[in-house]
């Protein structure tokens, strides 16, 4: 491949990098990265459950509301 070529791809991610060896600690830094990151994805869904609920909330009370008129 020549260079114009292997510079026009984008660059490939390592994420095995940060697991390089237990014995220094960066397989624990890599561990509470991801498990923050699942917590993070799992509140982003909580979050927009709960603001969906909230939506469906406000529309049964509008419809109870034209409803009871």
């Amino acid at each position: 491949m020549t260079d114009a070529r292997a510079a026009l791809r984008p660059p490939q991610q390592n994420w095995q990098a940060v697991n390089v060896s237990p014995g220094n600690g960066n397989l624990v830094v890599g561990q509470n990265f991801w498990e923050e990151q699942q917590r993070l994805i799992a509140l982003e869904t909580e979050k927009r459950a709960v603001q969906q609920l909230e939506e469906e909330h406000q529309k049964a009370r509008v419809v109870q509301q034209l409803e009871d008129e």
